[in-house]
């Protein structure tokens, strides 16, 4: 062979790898199990969440629009509600402070929620 033909040929296979490793270096896993019907899975939990709080918020909005009662005695109702959640929840809370304060040794700390100031 001359050597006109192997520097043609060696200029042709190093093209051919060229264009080889490109179309390999888009290549992805997915593409392989595409054809057979396949799929990695995927975790949609930020989405499943994000529809589940728009779900929320339009669902509340909707039980406050069709209420029965008017929005004066809707919204002390609410607040009702709240002052009694917050009653329950906040010794809860103290609680649950205390016992975290005593199992990693903070005692004398004093730790406020929501103007309620407990004394460890």
């Amino acid at each position: 062979m001359s050597k006109s033909k192997k520097a043609l040929l060696s200029v042709g296979a190093a093209i051919a790898t060229k264009k080889l490793a490109g179309l390999f270096s888009d290549f992805e896993f997915d593409d392989l199990l595409r054809p057979m019907g396949l799929a990695r899975r995927r975790s949609h939990w930020g989405e499943t969440i994000l529809t589940l709080g728009v779900g929320i918020v339009i669902g509340g909005g909707a039980a406050l629009l069709l209420a029965p009662s008017n929005g004066k005695e809707t919204r002390a109702r609410l607040a009702d509600k709240m002052n009694a959640l917050a009653e329950t929840a906040l010794p809860k809370v103290e609680e649950s402070v205390v016992g975290a304060a005593t199992g990693f040794d903070m005692q004398g700390a004093r730790v406020n929620f929501a103007g309620a100031h407990v004394s460890i």
